[in-house]
């Protein structure tokens, strides 16, 4: 397969366990420096629909979520439009 460069993780931002997936930011970036790979860690996150974004729980669940990665480069899905951005 090759080496690892990149991680990409993917997070449902409707709620559960993908809003915290942040929290695995140092680990993930310790285990990429002990490979000495030359990538990052690349977060790619859903937003939830404008029904469910009704909820909530659901809407700071995903607020909080998009917060916690802006810092890093991320990726944000929107349902409606089918569109991705890559921010790095």
């Amino acid at each position: 397969i090759g080496n690892v460069d990149w991680i990409f993780v993917l997070a449902g931002g409707g709620g559960g366990t993908g809003s915290a997936c942040a929290a695995l930011h140092k680990p993930i970036t310790r285990y990429l420096d002990s490979i000495e790979a030359t990538g990052r860690v690349v977060y790619v996150v859903t937003k939830p629909t404008g029904q469910e974004l009704l909820n909530p729980t659901i809407a700071t669940n995903y607020k909080s979520l998009l917060k916690d990665v802006t810092k890093y480069p991320h990726m944000k899905n929107s349902y409606t439009y089918s569109v991705a951005r890559l921010v790095c």
